[in-house]
């Protein structure tokens, strides 16, 4: 917490009117914060477990927005109550630190701050900020948790002047109109924003850094005052004359259309909309990092086409002690304009009357810049995910089971030989081994979590292989275009995805030639197990997976292909083990058409999800499938090495793990 009486925090309201008038600037002696840290953030099924990518970025997109404009109507409605006597400010901090593991080097902070000359007001508006942003967040996807205990500012910003700090300002430009008089007009701009930013290509970026960086996103909520309407005003209706060429001693420029265009947007997105005074810094020690993220900044939150200015703050002591504050640095950000020492049009003096605009923005820019992260098609680093909150009907089972949670908690049940198939009703993890049962069946209704299960034994095989070092390869057959499987195998060479029964078929030759390749060498080798190889030999032939997702679709195949397949199952499905080759063969319709008797009596375990009495009953003998809720989705019975079934809770697997680092 911050008391603010060694130093006095800085609001700027602009300047009077008149000609040549200074800056006002009011001090307020007390400053108080309210911390809250991210706890977690959204993942897809979080909003609805059929959104698509698209509809789950604009929501989020839509709730950021909606929270801003929450915010400033609360400041707009406070502040007059208090007739000025109090003013607010929010940061939005990005804490790197590449010393920390890679789970928890990034820490993502919401700091609110109440300042007032009274310290008695000061305290009770912070208590009341604070449990209006308790309540606004509670109806985020984003977690969120107040403590005064944590640390927001990190120590090295402190040691100046050792800190380098780079800002994101407008692009300000000076419109030349009449060359013969010099003169001269002024116009902010409006940043060209990237609606679709979802801040998860910064976060990833700055995994590639090895100093800590500060990225900070304060935001000041105010109202454009009468004085600078009425001024932008005229000077609208100055270059709408102008541009007309109504004046007998000026002649027509397209210089005067482009000046009065940008009043013209800036009237349209600020007059009436919630507005906010605006500091985008980037801290580091390091003055190459500073420069580097600023920019990365810059090019996730704005059109590729319009970039806003970059620069190095001059006064960065001021900087940090403004950042400190949860306060804007009202110093100009061009100094090329506003500095005298630096402006080279010597005739031009820009107008103090709207010198603010430079640092305000309306909703649409703050937002972007002022954006959670928003996983969408990849992981974001060091960050939890909110699950969705499933209850059981039936004690026993957790109400939350996450893939990384499994990893965290059953690490050294997760090996190359065994993963969790789920957890029971008793709360104990039921394990799978591969050495002891070859191939499985996998079967449930469309939506009963099959899928999602098989992406769990997926994950837990890759990273078994990272646990040992080993290549391990994954084929996978699905045959609704791979939209499932093709996410994993952008982010892992050792899983190969195949859509359609031709390239099945060509696959299982191939599959079935490693086999004999393999016995053969066993053979020469005088061993009995792929291991005994490995050990004997120095080989790195490993465990091969291959899931069919979708069985029934290989009814429809051309009778040859069909044939082609059905064979090398068969041989797969009898002798693949003593290689290592295993089998997860999955239906929705779990018949007789579609798992023959043959492969079904070679492979011993089952998962079975919600599925029909009939399919129930062929498969593990009993109608306890038939009998699984809809709701939660993720149960099954499950059938291992021994023949007694147990209702089990599967781990749910995020989208966004995938290409996440396992360790």
């Amino acid at each position: 917490m911050l008391d603010g009486t060694s130093l006095s925090l800085q609001h700027w309201k602009g300047s009077s009117p008149g000609r040549g008038m200074p800056q006002e600037i009011e001090q307020y002696e007390h400053t108080f914060v309210n911390t809250f840290m991210l706890k977690s953030i959204p993942c897809l099924e979080t909003i609805a477990s059929n959104a698509t990518e698209a509809a789950f970025l604009k929501n989020l997109i839509d709730a950021q927005k909606t929270l801003l404009k929450s915010i400033a109507q609360w400041n707009y409605v406070h502040s007059d109550r208090m007739n000025g006597d109090i003013v607010y400010g929010y940061s939005l901090r990005f804490l790197y630190m590449p010393s920390q593991n890679q789970k928890d080097n990034v820490k993502i902070y919401l700091v609110s701050r109440v300042s007032s000359n009274n310290k008695d007001v000061a305290r009770r508006a912070r208590k009341s900020q604070a449990d209006y942003l308790n309540s606004i967040l509670d109806t985020q996807s984003y977690k969120f948790e107040l403590d005064e205990k944590y640390d927001w500012n990190q120590s090295w910003l402190n040691e100046q002047p050792s800190v380098s700090c780079c800002e994101i300002v407008k692009q300000e430009e000076v419109f030349l109109l009449d060359i013969e008089n010099r003169w001269y007009f002024y116009a902010p701009g409006i940043l060209k924003v990237n609606e679709t930013n979802t801040m998860i290509d910064l976060l990833q970026q700055l995994q590639s850094y090895d100093r800590d960086v500060c990225i900070d996103i304060t935001l000041v909520p105010i109202a454009i005052q009468d004085t600078e309407k009425t001024f932008l005003s005229r000077y609208i209706e100055t270059l709408t004359r102008v541009s007309r060429a109504k004046r007998d001693d000026i002649t027509p420029d397209s210089n005067a259309e482009l000046a009065k265009s940008a009043y013209e947007e800036l009237r349209r997105h600020y007059f009436s909309n919630p507005v906010f005074l605006c500091s985008f810094r980037v801290f580091s020690p390091c003055q190459y990092t500073c420069q580097n993220i600023a920019n990365q900044v810059a090019n996730c939150c704005t059109n590729h086409d319009a970039h806003p200015l970059v620069t190095f703050v001059p006064d960065e002591n001021y900087a940090v002690q403004t950042v400190l504050q949860v306060n804007i640095n009202h110093q100009a950000g061009n100094l090329e304009i506003w500095d005298k020492m630096h402006n080279t049009r010597l005739d031009f003096k820009p107008p103090n009357m709207l010198k603010r605009l430079h640092r305000i923005v309306g909703i649409d820019e703050a937002s972007v810049f002022f954006r959670l992260p928003i996983p969408v098609d990849r992981c974001c680093p060091s960050l939890e995910y909110a699950l969705p909150s499933v209850q059981d009907e039936k004690n026993g089972f957790p109400v939350k089971l996450e893939i990384r949670d499994i990893l965290e908690k059953y690490d050294s049940l997760i090996t190359e030989d065994t993963y969790v198939v789920g957890i029971d009703q008793s709360g104990n993890p039921c394990i799978s081994d591969f050495s002891k049962v070859p191939h499985r069946i996998v079967a449930g209704t469309p939506g009963s979590g099959k899928t999602n299960f098989l992406a769990s034994v997926i994950y837990q095989f890759l990273y078994a292989s990272a646990k040992i070092s080993a290549t391990r390869n994954i084929y996978i057959a699905d045959f609704k275009a791979g939209f499932d499987y093709l996410r994993i195998q952008r982010h892992y060479k050792d899983v190969k995805v195949v859509t359609k029964a031709e390239d099945l078929s060509i696959l299982l030759h191939e599959l079935y030639q490693e086999y004999e390749r393999r016995l053969e060498k066993m053979m020469d080798e005088d061993v009995e197990t792929l291991k005994e190889l490995r050990q004997k030999c120095r080989t790195q032939e490993h465990r091969i997976l291959l899931f069919i997702d979708e069985a029934a679709t290989l009814l429809t195949a051309e009778r040859k292909v069909r044939e082609e397949i059905d064979k090398y199952l068969r041989e797969l499905a009898a002798k693949g083990r003593i290689v290592e080759i295993h089998i997860f063969y999955c239906s929705q319709r779990p018949t007789l058409d579609v798992i023959p008797r043959i492969i079904s009596d070679n492979m011993d375990e089952r998962v079975i999800f919600r599925a029909s009495s009939s399919a129930s009953q062929h498969l593990i003998g009993d109608d306890m499938a038939a009998e699984l809720p809809v709701d939660p989705k993720g149960r099954a019975v499950y059938r291992g090495s021994e023949p007694m079934l147990e209702v089990v809770a599967t781990p749910y697997v995020p989208k966004t793990v995938w290409g996440q680092s396992f360790t």
